[in-house]
C-alpha cells in the first residue's frame, strides 16, 4: 500500500478478511494518504491518531454495517466532495460493508468515481467484490486481504449457520425452520456464509483443514463438483445484488448443495 499511496487509485476495493480487518486496513490506507511524516503512516502523529479513532476532517467513514447506504447518503458524500480537502493530504471516502449500497446510491457515487474532483479517493470494503455492482468493480483497483484458513477465525454465528447448511446438504432436513423465522437471515449473514464457504472450498482443494461442520459435506465433492459449488456461491452473491430475499436466497443455495451432495462423483 505504500507504493499505491504515491499515486493512489480513484477507487480501491478491499475484499476478504473480516469486517474488522477490512476496516483497519481502510483506516491505514487513509493514514498513508494524509500522514506528513517521511515513513508514512507513522501511526503516532496527530493525523494518524485522529484517523484511527475516526475523527479526521478529511475522512468520510460510512458504515453499511449500521444499515443500508442509500441515495441521501450518496448525495451528502457528493456534496462533501465538491469542497477541497481541509488539509494538505487526500480526502478518503471510506465505505465499510459497501455491499449495503443501494443500486441508486451506487450509481450516484459511480459518477463521482468516473469524474473525480481533485483530492478525493474512494475505498470500498466488502467481503467479496462480487457483492458490488460490476460497474463499481471495473472502475476500482481490487486488493484481496490474505484469506485466513477455513479453520481460522469464523464468528460463532456464521459457524453455526455453516453447520446447519452442511447438515441440510447431507440430510435435506433442519434448515428451513431456521430460515423461516422472521428476521433470522439478512444480506450480511448470507455474505459471511458465502465467504466462509469459499474459504473452505479453497482449503479443501489445497489439503488444508476445514471447519468441523463442513468436513463431511466437502469430503463428498471431487474437484469438479467443488468448482460447481463455487459457481453456486457466486450465483448467491448475484441474487443478493438485485435485492432478492436473503432467506430465500439461502434456501436456494441449500437445495443446490443438497443436490450436489446427493450426486455421485
Amino acid at each position: 500500500m505504500a507504493r499505491l499511496s504515491a499515486n493512489p487509485p480513484r477507487s480501491l476495493i478491499l475484499e476478504a478478511g473480516t469486517a474488522e480487518e477490512r476496516r483497519e486496513l481502510g483506516l491505514y490506507w487513509a493514514a498513508s494518504l494524509n500522514c506528513s511524516n517521511p515513513e508514512r503512516p507513522c501511526l503516532n502523529c496527530p493525523v494518524c491518531t485522529q484517523i484511527r479513532v475516526g475523527f479526521f476532517r478529511d475522512l468520510e467513514l460510512v458504515d453499511g454495517g449500521e444499515g443500508t447506504i442509500g441515495i441521501d447518503e450518496a448525495r451528502r458524500i457528493r456534496s462533501v466532495m465538491s469542497d477541497h480537502p481541509h488539509g494538505d493530504g487526500t480526502r478518503v471516502i471510506l465505505l465499510a460493508e459497501a455491499q449495503e449500497l443501494t443500486v441508486e446510491a451506487a450509481n450516484a457515487l459511480l459518477k463521482s468515481m468516473e469524474e473525480p474532483l481533485p483530492g478525493n479517493v474512494f475505498a470500498l470494503l466488502v467481503p467479496v467484490r462480487q457483492a458490488l455492482l460490476p460497474t463499481l468493480i471495473s472502475r476500482s483497483l481490487v486488493l484481496t486481504l490474505s484469506r485466513v484458513t477455513a479453520s481460522g477465525v469464523i464468528d460463532p454465528e456464521t459457524r453455526n449457520w455453516l453447520g446447519s447448511l452442511a447438515d441440510f446438504a447431507l440430510t435435506g432436513r433442519g434448515l428451513f425452520s431456521r430460515t423461516g423465522t422472521k428476521g433470522s437471515v439478512d444480506k450480511a449473514l448470507v455474505l459471511r456464509i458465502v465467504t466462509a464457504m469459499q474459504q473452505s472450498l479453497m482449503a479443501r482443494l489445497h489439503g488444508q483443514n476445514v471447519p468441523d461442520g463442513l468436513e463431511n459435506f466437502l469430503s463428498r465433492l471431487d474437484h469438479g463438483r467443488i468448482f460447481e459449488v463455487n459457481c453456486f456461491l457466486e450465483d448467491t452473491v448475484e441474487c443478493l445484488q438485485v435485492n432478492a430475499n436473503p432467506a430465500l436466497v439461502l434456501d436456494t443455495l441449500a437445495l443446490r448443495l443438497w443436490m450436489a451432495a446427493g450426486q455421485k462423483s
